[in-house]
């Protein structure tokens, strides 16, 4: 997805992620993004509105928050950085047990990348102690932290990847 702010185009982390080889959308199966969609805007308006949903998806995530007990600070959020530019939608930014995590919220199984996106978005926001993905599959919470340090490192090399080394970061 490419979003255009102050009428720039901007490259969005996946697309960045995809551009440079480190993921794909054709390993994923058919519906899994309508899926995902689908389950993120359930959780939204229930974190937001307190309107519950239905479903395993819906029961692994209020499991999370009950255990959790976080302080949820940022919802389905738009971040941006100007240099290099990308932008992109963090799921959640938390404060757990006094640390403040970006957290994004996966219907599917873990895999390498997500380090990668969560500490794009972790630098596009700022502030920010820990990310983390709490993957929901099958009913049963699973948040699973991640190196926010690796992340950025491997961001780093994902972006000078994706630019070349150019100077036009537009």
């Amino acid at each position: 997805m490419r979003y255009l702010v102050d009428g720039v185009p901007t490259p969005s982390v996946t697309e960045i992620l995809e551009a440079v080889g480190i993921t794909s959308s054709r390993y994923y199966k058919p519906g899994a993004a309508e899926r995902g969609t689908a389950v993120h805007r359930m959780l939204e308006e229930y974190d937001v509105l307190g309107i519950p949903g239905e479903g395993l998806y819906f029961e692994a995530y209020c499991s999370f928050l009950a255990r959790a007990e976080p302080k949820i600070i940022a919802i389905e959020r738009f971040v941006f950085v100007e240099d290099p530019r990308y932008g992109g939608t963090l799921d959640r930014v938390m404060e757990i047990d006094g640390q403040t995590y970006v957290v994004d919220i996966k219907t599917g199984w873990p895999a390498s990348w997500h380090e990668i996106q969560l500490a794009a978005y972790a630098r596009a926001y700022g502030a920010v102690d820990r990310i983390a993905a709490l993957y929901i599959k099958d009913g049963i919470p699973k948040f699973r932290e991640y190196d926010l340090t690796k992340g950025l490192a491997r961001w780093a090399e994902a972006l000078e990847k994706y630019y070349g080394g150019q100077n036009d970061r537009a």
